[in-house]
């Protein structure tokens, strides 16, 4: 899987650029393990406007990919940290589980290893 992530490495991407490009080599990662295709931009509630990258609606389990943590960046301003923990508290409390990854975790594998454990850990109801 490293030989996919090169372009990830090279170029000068914004944050939107980034966050894409990391989502959909966690994407490639989801597909090529033979995993079930998730949701892609998943709103959990009708009543708030909070979104995950990936659910997997069966297994109630859904991923937050963190991208641009060193840069300044929606998820690293206070008010931003602060949101994040509304999100993903409020998903908690509604019966979610949350993986939350970051590029590293991605591109190192260890996203994908977590994502397999989760679903065998909360099969389909």
């Amino acid at each position: 899987m490293r030989g996919c992530v090169s372009w990830l490495r090279h170029g000068r991407l914004g944050e939107g650029n980034l966050m894409s490009a990391l989502e959909d080599l966690l994407a490639f990662h989801i597909k090529a393990y033979g995993l079930p295709t998730p949701e892609r931009e998943y709103r959990i509630s009708k009543d708030r406007k909070f979104r995950f990258d990936f659910a997997f609606e069966a297994s109630r389990v859904v991923v937050e990919c963190q991208g641009g943590i060193y840069i300044k960046s929606g998820h690293t301003t206070p008010s931003g940290i602060t949101r994040d923990a509304e999100k993903i508290n409020y998903a908690t409390l509604h019966g979610w589980h949350i993986l939350v990854v970051t590029a590293d975790h991605v591109k190192s594998g260890q996203a994908i290893q977590w994502i397999k454990a989760a679903l065998e850990l909360y099969p389909p109801f």
